[in-house]
């Protein structure tokens, strides 16, 4: 089975939604949105990656305006990093009950089967571009590819068990198709891209104010820019923001554009998470209160990721404490700084694991605690188990 390797992933927040990209041998960006509910500021930067030894930095911080409110901003630079292998991603933020796809992810026999028709198939998919860089011409992509990526989409929010009954728009596709030429081309991310930047064209800019933004090279068809806004991992996503957009509850409508790698351009993919039909509705019935990643039954390890996350609508984390074991051992826990904007309320922590160390061929059950979760004045506690395992072993 394939195994997602992630080597360097630098995440800028901007205004809406956003996801990064990457460069050398191999190259990943991740930038995420962020929707503003008030007055207050915007981490919007664009990230910057070319040349052999590529570096990304540095990064504004900008003025934008979101859903018609002010936000402000100061320049601020990032020191610039040199990257051997990298990838950059961008996310947007958003905001009844509807299922396509359901699972039992406490059977371990249903969560790899799962995995096997709806992740996997994606390694295996031709792009079948049709547009052409130096012409700004953003072209299509292949039905079968698209269907790939949108059960990938599918398969995260099954395994959280939020509703997975997912479409991708076309008219999300389309203007989606044009942000990510504009990523390409222009070998940077943002949210906020204006009319000096090559191939613009005011859908692309729309669409780059909606969605996850990536960009990654060298990969071939290893890597996808929507795996890297699920790991969120990298200094700037600690916030996983990328992956509160996705796997957002009440989201029915997405849209996904990818170019792929030519020549000294960078593949690129922006995925439309704003659904501006339903981010204001009511918040479906999920199959539990709160939305986490792992998420509680049986995960692959391929999909675990570094920083695991717990999202409750509305809650308060600010004294929140988790306590993690395996195996009767206490595992410690690093705790990221907790940021608003992204999807729901969330926490993320990052586990002392050292997975190198665990035979590959054996499950791994790890027990979650989670305490002080106050919502409407009340402190909640909750409890669960991920046992993560590998598909190409046998229980």
């Amino acid at each position: 089975m394939r195994r997602f390797s992630a080597f360097l992933i630098l995440a800028v927040f901007a205004a809406w939604l956003p996801v990064q990209p990457a460069h050398d041998v191999k190259a990943v960006a991740n930038t995420t949105p962020r929707l503003l509910w008030g007055s207050g500021s915007s981490d919007s930067a664009t990230c910057y990656v070319g040349g052999k030894n590529s570096e990304c930095g540095p990064a504004l911080i900008a003025k934008d305006r979101v859903r018609g409110r002010r936000t402000s901003g100061q320049a601020q630079e990032i020191n610039p990093i040199t990257i051997e292998q990298d990838r950059i991603v961008f996310l947007p933020f958003l905001w009844q009950n509807y299922y396509d796809l359901r699972v039992d992810i406490q059977d371990r026999a249903a969560s790899q089967k799962l995995y096997e028709q709806y992740y996997l198939p994606f390694f295996d998919a031709e792009i079948q571009w049709t547009g052409n860089h130096d012409n700004c011409n953003a072209g299509s992509t292949g039905e079968g590819y698209r269907d790939t990526l949108l059960r990938l989409v599918k398969y995260f929010r099954a395994m959280a068990g939020v509703p997975a009954d997912i479409t991708f728009s076309e008219a999300y596709n389309s203007k989606a198709q044009q942000a990510a030429l504009m990523m390409s081309v222009n070998r940077q991310l943002s949210h906020m891209p204006d009319m000096s930047w090559q191939c613009y064209t005011d859908a692309g800019a729309e669409a780059a104010q909606h969605a996850n933004l990536s960009l990654w090279y060298g990969y071939g068809k290893e890597y996808h820019g929507i795996l890297g806004q699920m790991a969120d991992d990298g200094a700037y996503n600690s916030a996983v923001g990328h992956r509160r957009w996705i796997l957002y509850p009440q989201t029915r409508h997405m849209g996904s554009g990818d170019v792929p790698e030519r020549g000294q351009y960078y593949a690129a993919n922006a995925l439309w998470v704003i659904d501006e039909d339903t981010i204001w509705g009511p918040r479906p019935r999920t199959r539990h209160p709160f939305v986490v990643w792992p998420p509680p039954g049986y995960v692959p390890r391929q999909v675990t990721f570094g920083r695991w996350s717990f999202s409750y609508d509305e809650a308060d984390f600010s004294n929140t404490t988790i306590t993690m074991s395996r195996a009767g051992s206490a595992v410690a826990v690093r705790f990221e700084p907790i940021r608003s904007g992204f999807g729901e309320n969330t926490i993320v922590w990052v586990p002392a694991i050292d997975w190198d160390g665990l035979p590959p061929d054996q499950d791994h059950r790890f027990h979650v605690e989670v305490r002080n979760v106050v919502k409407d004045g009340t402190a909640h506690k909750f409890e669960y188990a991920v046992t993560v395992f590998d598909p190409s072993h046998g229980p």
